[in-house]
């Protein structure tokens, strides 16, 4: 007899199966695909007419509007808005395709369920409480998961790809069995992963909702006043019907879903093994899980291993020669480490959440599930961190002392690009994370310069505008002339000068400390703070930034203020080499357009994009000044030439060679000048016509060595690893000038990073018995540290940007008496004349700066009394040093900290300010809160509108 093949559940009712294979009634079997039926038909629309009810019936329309408006705004983040986007688009589609292609398929539609929309729903569902920068084995996991899901919804509608006979379709073929055998691999991962999590959370994901939906609290609401709480009663009553139904549904997942993927993918083999052969389906199956399984392992290696471990053993010239080879490799895994909390759910060695759910479940130590903690973690390998808790400081550590910058500032664009896929914000204060960054606006930009017979006052004018939703501050760092003194900060809400906050002058150490105190989001108060930090260096920062109205503000209507006015004035006396404009070191926050409006003495200009256009000429140049009596001491200034001609014979001088890692970056730099030294006879080995020793300061030495073979030295010869620190420099310099052997000390570095500078030394910094020359390679500093500006000062030396100008300058200085000073192309005379009241010329800020700066070299920094001295010159004068600051307050709150910081004795201890911003860290999920916290989460959004809303009125 024939064998009769067992009809489908979709065949008509009437065809009968073989007598071999007739266990089940007909009627029972018509009973069964009934209920079949309805149980698809109901799942399917009971749960999204109750979504699509809610979403558009209820959400939309109450938050759709301002919804909108905040995108269109920017008060969404993009990686949150693409996820309401597939919140709302996931459901909507799959009804409609329930509704018309499917409405006649109700078997089709409960696997467009569990096979579709509730996987798309849970990915979205988890990205939005595991939002974490995805890696590359997570991107390739999760792209396993889409494409299955797409190949998933394809064959829904086509079970054959393609029904042709042609080279073309063999190759489709290929592809569905390929991708068809991959359900196999999700379809085990989903299941397994997800009965993991649902066992022990059954009795809270019943209890709860229920207990939410008898509770009766919406009931009486409703009682209290039905029309009025009507609409918000239905609301939360359907939310919590619609968790009741995705509870029921998240229990079924993991069989269902299970089931409906390996049966897809054997139905895919099968497919294959009819069309092309068992043998073809074999190789094409088999080759696409090994291939997967080795791209998996390969992805799924993460670098931070490798890179602690030559990290350690970077302990010796080779070693670090051979990490510096595979300095990407070591970069990425540093980064990886620094930014784990960022991309990974938690470490590995600390993933013990399915361990506390077992145990909070079923009353059994931790200890007893770990071999199901260890099978969970496996499963999840990929998101999470390979290492232990603690590793981003020590990656950020690493990183710093291996390349001379510290980590948020070098991979600035990874860490703001981690930060922005889990929606954390950075910190108040302009960090390093901010240089460049185009938050706050310069909308206006007036510039004025009043004209004086020996001197210019220079006025600067910025309107800001904040174009984010945050509070923020502006951070500028700048270089101003030779002979010049910042004589004024201000602040206002309006561009009306009788309102703005004044300045006061106050030691630096106190107005940092009451100034740091202010920046912060949770109470944002108006202050600025303007510091010198460097020979002509100058530090400006002003916070906060009002934020751009919100939607609910450009709506309701509001008259804060969204603008900051600053003003800016500085002194100066010109001179034909140098611009009279500041030269901007470092922005961060602010930036500028070609729609900033710029004025000059009131005339328009335009036409770049950068800070100012570029340096002015000063129209007429003084030929003499008048004597300046200030803080009872004359100073005569007399005109210098520069270009005094060099002579070096039987002079030696000493150069120590930084070599930091960023020095690498400056051979070619570091080569010219090795060439100037050359042909003006200095690397010649004869002493006769002067000689310059080179020693090389290496990371972590002890001291300065000496390099023997100076005329065949080149910029290629050192290893430049690590960070070596100015004060590093300036203490090695001071020991070489003590041995008597030398003439001239020169510092050659470059910009370095300020940022990693010590706050205080491990031992004091010497005084060094030879002026310090100290040459930038590329850029000067932003800022220094405090003691190595005073160690510089106090030798009577400075710094430049070339090996010719410092010499040129030690040989100037050497006519010089202990009582003169050279600042530009001026030479100024300072002798005591303590009964003397002070004049009346207009040079006298710019005088007491230059009084200040040759007090100094007389007083110990760590003298607070001292230090008072020259402080009340700052005061009197109210101007700007080394050692006193101007700071804007705007209430008597502040003004009152400010007061007590005076009266402390370190009201002089300025502090490096690093820049590193103390970021948000998404929390870990793996932390493990109760498990009915997550089913809290779900019921508790059915009552968050009608209790906001009730709450307002």
């Amino acid at each position: 007899m024939t064998k009769k093949t067992l009809p489908s559940t979709e065949s008509s009712p009437s065809t009968s199966p073989p007598k071999a294979l007739q266990p089940i009634p007909r009627h029972l079997r018509k009973l069964i695909i009934l209920f079949g039926r309805i149980g698809s038909y109901t799942i399917f629309w009971l749960w999204n007419l109750c979504f699509l009810l809610l979403l558009y019936g209820f959400v939309l329309p109450m938050i759709g509007y301002d919804l909108l408006l905040a995108v269109l705004n920017g008060e969404i983040a993009a990686e949150m808005l693409l996820t309401l986007v597939g919140v709302i688009l996931v459901p909507t589609v799959c009804a409609i395709a329930g509704a018309w292609p499917l409405r006649r398929s109700p078997l089709r539609l409960g696997q467009l369920f569990f096979g579709v929309e509730a996987p798309l729903l849970l990915l979205l569902g988890l990205r939005v409480g595991l939002l974490r920068e995805l890696t590359d084995a997570s991107y390739f996991l999760l792209g396993t998961f889409i494409i299955t899901i797409l190949a998933f919804t394809l064959s829904l509608w086509r079970p054959e790809w393609s029904s042709a006979t042609n080279k073309f379709s063999r190759v489709l073929g290929w592809l569905q069995g390929a991708i068809h055998s991959l359900m196999l691999i999700l379809g085990f991962y989903v299941a397994v992963l997800l009965v993991i999590y649902t066992i022990p959370t059954i009795p809270d994901w019943i209890s709860i909702p229920i207990d939410a939906l008898f509770d009766g609290h919406w009931i009486a609401d409703w009682h209290s006043s039905p029309w009025q709480n009507f609409y918000e009663s239905a609301a939360a009553f359907i939310m919590i019907i619609l968790g009741l139904l995705s509870l029921i549904f998240l229990f079924a997942m993991p069989v269902i879903f299970g089931w409906l993927y390996s049966r897809m993918g054997l139905q895919g083999y099968q497919t294959l093994v009819r069309r092309q052969g068992r043998g073809i389906a074999l190789v094409v199956v088999l080759s696409t899980l090994m291939a997967w399984f080795v791209i998996f392992g390969g992805v799924n290696r993460q670098p931070q291993v490798a890179a602690f471990a030559q990290v350690r053993a970077a302990t010796t010239p080779a070693a670090q020669t051979t990490l510096l080879q595979n300095e990407n490799a070591v970069r990425r895994g540093l980064v990886n480490a620094y930014l784990n909390a960022y991309r990974y759910l938690a470490p590995n060695r600390h993933s013990v959440n399915v361990q506390r759910l077992y145990s909070y479940a079923f009353y059994g130590e931790p200890a007893q599930y770990a071999w199901l903690q260890n099978i969970h973690d496996w499963l999840i390998s990929p998101f999470l961190y390979d290492g232990v808790l603690g590793d981003d400081a020590r990656a950020a550590a690493a990183y710093a002392k291996i390349f001379d910058a510290p980590i948020q500032k070098a991979e600035q664009k990874a860490v703001l690009k981690a930060m922005k896929s889990t929606v954390q914000l950075d910190a108040a204060n302009a960090g390093v994370l901010d240089i460049g960054r185009q938050k706050v606006q310069v909308v206006r930009q007036d510039l004025t310069i009043d004209s004086h017979p020996d001197y210019l006052d220079v006025e600067l004018y910025e309107v800001y505008e904040n174009q984010t939703h945050e509070v923020e501050e502006i951070f500028y760092g700048f270089t101003l002339p030779p002979n010049a003194v910042v004589t004024g900060v201000w602040l206002g809400e309006t561009y009306d000068r009788s309102n703005r906050y004044p300045f006061q002058v106050a030691p630096r150490g106190a107005a940092q400390k009451v100034y740091n105190s202010q920046v912060q989001r949770a109470r944002p108060v108006d202050p600025a703070l303007l510091e010198q930090v460097g020979p002509d260096q100058y530090r400006l920062r002003a916070f906060p930034i009002p934020p751009k109205l919100n939607t609910w503000e450009q709506q309701g209507g509001t008259d804060r203020p969204t603008q900051m006015h600053l003003w800016l004035t500085y002194r100066l006396v010109p001179q034909a080499d140098a611009g009279l404009l500041p030269r901007l070191t470092e922005a961060r926050n602010v930036y500028w357009t070609k729609d900033t409006i710029r004025l000059r003495n009131g005339k328009p200009i335009q036409g770049f994009e950068s800070w100012f256009e570029g340096p002015l000429a000063a129209i007429s140049l003084p030929q003499q000044l008048p004597k300046v009596t200030v803080a009872g001491y004359d100073l005569t200034a007399t005109a210098v030439d520069p270009a005094v001609p060099l002579n070096f014979a039987g002079q030696q001088i000493a150069l120590i060679l930084d070599t930091s890692y960023s020095m690498g970056q400056h051979r070619e730099a570091l080569q010219t000048e090795l060439d100037w030294l050359r042909e003006q006879g200095l690397l010649d080995g004869d002493r006769r016509n002067g000689e310059v020793s080179l020693y090389a300061l290496a990371a972590g030495a002890t001291g300065p060595q000496a390099i023997e073979e100076t005329p065949a030295f080149t910029a290629q010869d050192p290893l430049f690893y690590g960070v070596v620190h100015l004060q590093d420099l300036v203490r090695s310099g001071a020991a070489i000038a003590a041995s008597g052997k030398y003439d001239a000390l020169i510092l050659l570095s470059d910009e370095g990073s300020y940022e990693l500078a010590k706050d205080e030394p491990a031992k004091p910094l010497p005084v060094s018995e030879l002026p310090i020359w100290t040459v930038h390679l590329g850029t000067v500093p932003a800022a220094y540290d405090d003691a190595t500006l005073k160690a510089i000062q106090d030798s009577r030396g400075t710094v430049t940007r070339s090996i010719a100008a410092a010499l040129q300058q030690w040989q100037q200085q050497t006519k010089l008496a202990e009582n003169e000073v050279v600042a530009g192309v001026w030479r100024w005379q300072l002798n005591p004349n303590p009964e003397a009241a002070n004049t009346e010329t207009g040079l006298e800020p710019i005088a007491a700066r230059l009084l200040v700066d040759h007090l100094a070299q007389q007083v110990n920094a760590n003298d607070p009394e001292a230090l008072d001295q020259l402080h009340t010159i700052a005061q009197e004068q109210a101007i700007v040093t080394p050692y006193s600051s101007m700071i804007v307050l705007v209430n008597d709150e502040q003004r009152e900290m400010l007061k007590k910081a005076e009266a402390e004795g370190d009201r002089f201890a300025r502090t490096v300010e690093s820049g590193e911003e103390e970021i948000q860290q998404p929390a870990s999920p793996l932390a493990v809160p109760e498990p009915g916290f997550w089913v809290g989460t779900l019921v508790a959004t059915g009552f968050f509108v009608l209790q906001r809303r009730r709450r307002r009125r």
